[in-house]
């Protein structure tokens, strides 16, 4: 599965009777399924009885919230456990948006985020982070930013961290100070990725809901963790928040065997720190080729298992693709459309030798 607008764009291409058979591309537009997750995970799946699996499994999904919980240092009624967390950003709009209402969602970002709260029925406003500013939300952007808040009020300000697609992470204690001074307004964090940045809770902007109502953060499990397949993220919140998003749940919408794997998943951290290290060394390793070579440019500081690079005068996504390579496709994404940016990932390290050996070649 390739990400919406490089599908559509590939697609196009068959369309119009160009000779592309995607089953031979190189893929490096993955974020996710490119590892496999924990070997107890693996040995676990073997192990279900048949009443586990011909019973409905606990609503409440709490083997995994008792382990989440214990994972970020927090209670279970923090947390709220979901069918992926594609799921949360589907339903926190429901929640909290009306008709006419404001949404701020701080871009480049993964683009569900602006789709979703569209359906919404509200007014998606995007705050575009600046390319001479690395895409950092510094101190200078959060003036910015807050005077937006003011000016339109939102029910909602989304923000990625580490970003997808820049991989650039956000200072949670400016995210706390935004939420302090806008009490009604909902400030929701996405985290995907944030166990390629750090294990630690009190890097996370969940070590801050206890002490701010008003932010939600969103986890998943598919990407470090590996689980992708599975479909389990969940929501770190006030208690109150993460009480009312579960009236909004699919009921048993969580299997059995998501809750099981993912608590299992959770007691084998040295897996995901052993696997965060690698890609880590290897993305190290990536940014140096691009960074000697004068034709490319990329956004610095990514924290994940990928880079936002471009050419500085060719499209470098065709360049891929005229060698069987595809990149995950975001030259037309807001806040940086017509830039020619794609996003690269970090894989085994067959496949970034290529990428690299491939990369050096570039002029």
């Amino acid at each position: 599965m390739f990400n919406t607008v490089t599908q559509n764009y590939l697609d196009r291409l068959t369309n119009n009777q160009q000779k592309l058979d995607k089953s031979k591309l190189d893929r490096y537009d993955l974020a996710e399924g490119m590892f496999p997750p924990s070997p107890a995970v693996i040995e676990t799946l073997g192990t279900f009885s048949p009443q586990e699996l011909s019973a409905l499994p606990d609503r409440n999904s709490t083997q995994v919230r008792t382990a989440v919980a214990k994972f970020l240092g927090l209670a279970e009624d923090n947390i709220a456990v979901f069918g992926g967390a594609d799921e949360i950003i589907e339903i926190l709009p429901r929640m909290f948006v009306a008709s006419g209402d404001n949404i701020i969602v701080v871009a480049p970002t993964f683009d569900r985020l602006i789709k979703t709260n569209q359906k919404s029925g509200g007014e998606v406003l995007t705050f575009n982070l600046k390319s001479s500013k690395n895409f950092e939300l510094d101190d200078e952007a959060m003036e910015d930013l807050e005077k937006l808040i003011k000016e339109s009020n939102p029910k909602l300000v989304w923000v990625c961290s580490p970003n997808n697609p820049t991989g650039v992470v956000v200072n949670i204690q400016l995210v706390g100070k935004l939420s302090s001074n806008h009490p009604e307004t909902v400030f929701v964090v996405d985290e995907a990725y944030q166990e390629y940045f750090s294990l630690h809770p009190e890097q996370s902007a969940s070590s801050l809901v206890n002490n701010n109502d008003n932010i939600v953060v969103i986890r998943s499990f598919s990407k470090a963790f590996g689980l992708a397949g599975v479909r389990i993220g969940y929501l770190v919140s006030s208690p109150l928040i993460a009480t009312a998003i579960r009236k909004y749940q699919t009921m048993f919408g969580v299997s059995t065997i998501a809750s099981k794997l993912a608590a299992i998943a959770l007691k084998d951290i040295d897996h995901v720190k052993n696997h965060a290290d690698f890609v880590r060394t290897q993305k190290t390793e990536l940014e140096r080729v691009v960074s000697t070579n004068s034709a490319l440019e990329h956004v610095a500081g990514s924290q994940t298992n990928y880079l936002l690079i471009r050419h500085k005068k060719e499209d470098l996504f065709e360049i891929f693709l005229k060698n069987n390579m595809v990149t995950s496709d975001w030259r037309m994404a807001k806040g940086i459309e017509n830039m020619g940016y794609v996003r690269v990932s970090i894989g085994q390290k067959s496949q970034n030798d290529k990428l690299k050996s491939f990369l050096s070649t570039i002029n």
